[in-house]
C-alpha cells in the first residue's frame, strides 16, 4: 500500500498552496527544513577506566565512530539523524494525492499538535559516551514508515497526529524530535545530508537508584573532520 499523504513542512500556514505537484512540494520542503543533527550513543563496558578527553586526545573518538570498538560488552545504542522541527517556526500540511495533484487537506502549526513523549537516552543503568554534530540537510516530504498499516477506509484525522518529544543522551531539555500520524512514525528521506566542522563527545552515567539519576561526567567539542553515515535509525 502507498502511503496516501505527504507531509510538508513550511515557514507558515500562508506558504502551503491549496493543490501543488509533487516536484513543487519537495521544493517547499527543501526550503524550510534545512538542519538537523546526527546522535550516537555507546554503551561502555562496566570495567571502563579511562576518559572521554583521552579518547579525543588519542584520535580514537573522531568522527563519531564508536572509540571503544576493541572493548568488550561495547553497544553501539543509538544512531540516528533528527530532522530540526521548530515548533515556533514550523506547521504542517498533509497533502493527498488527486490524480496528477496533491491537494492540502490540512495545516497546522506544530504547536498546536499533541505532544507525546519518547525516549532517545539509555534507561539502562551504566556509563556512556555520546557524540553530537549539527547537520545541513535537505529532506524530502514525509511519508508514513508503514502506511500498510492504516485501515482500508482510512479518514484522515487531525487528532492522530503527535510531535514527539525526548531527552537526548545527556541533555536536559526535551527535543523535538519526530511526528507519527495513528502512532505511525513519518519518515522524512534524505536529499542531501552536510555535518558542521564542530561536533561535541560526552560521557554521562545513568542510574535509577542514585539522587541525580543522570549524571554528566564530561565533555569536550572537537573540529575533526567528521563523517556521518546517511539516514540512521535508532
Amino acid at each position: 500500500m502507498n502511503c496516501p499523504y505527504l507531509f510538508v513542512l513550511a515557514g507558515g500556514l500562508n506558504q502551503l498552496p491549496n493543490s501543488a505537484t509533487h516536484n513543487s512540494l519537495e521544493e517547499l520542503q527543501e526550503k524550510n527544513l534545512s538542519n538537523g543533527f546526527c546522535l550516537r550513543i555507546h554503551r561502555c563496558p562496566q570495567d571502563w577506566q579511562s576518559n572521554i578527553k583521552t579518547l579525543v586526545e588519542l584520535g580514537d573518538a573522531a568522527e563519531g565512530y564508536n572509540p571503544l570498538t576493541d572493548k568488550n560488552c561495547s553497544l553501539l545504542c543509538c544512531d540516528a539523524i533528527i530532522p530540526n522541527f521548530q515548533p515556533n517556526k514550523h506547521c504542517l500540511g498533509i497533502y493527498k494525492n488527486n490524480c496528477d495533484l496533491w491537494e492540502l487537506i490540512d495545516g497546522i502549526s506544530l504547536t498546536m499538535i499533541e505532544n507525546e513523549t519518547c525516549w532517545f537516552y539509555p534507561t539502562e543503568n551504566g556509563t556512556y559516551l555520546s557524540w553530537h554534530s549539527q547537520l545541513r540537510l535537505k529532506t524530502k516530504p514525509g511519508q508514513l514508515a508503514e502506511p500498510h498499516l492504516l485501515e482500508m477506509n482510512e479518514h484522515y484525522s487531525r487528532s492522530k497526529l503527535h510531535l514527539l518529544w525526548s531527552l537526548m543522551a545527556d541533555e536536559k531539555e526535551m527535543t523535538p524530535v519526530g511526528i507519527t500520524y495513528r502512532d505511525l512514525r513519518i519518515d522524512w528521506d534524505l536529499v542531501s545530508c552536510k555535518p558542521e566542522t564542530f561536533s561535541t563527545w560526552s560521557s554521562f552515567r545513568v542510574d535509577d537508584m542514585a539522587p541525580i539519576p543522570l549524571e554528566v561526567i564530561s565533555k569536550i567539542s572537537t573540529t575533526r573532520k567528521i563523517i556521518t553515515s546517511g539516514v540512521a535509525s535508532k
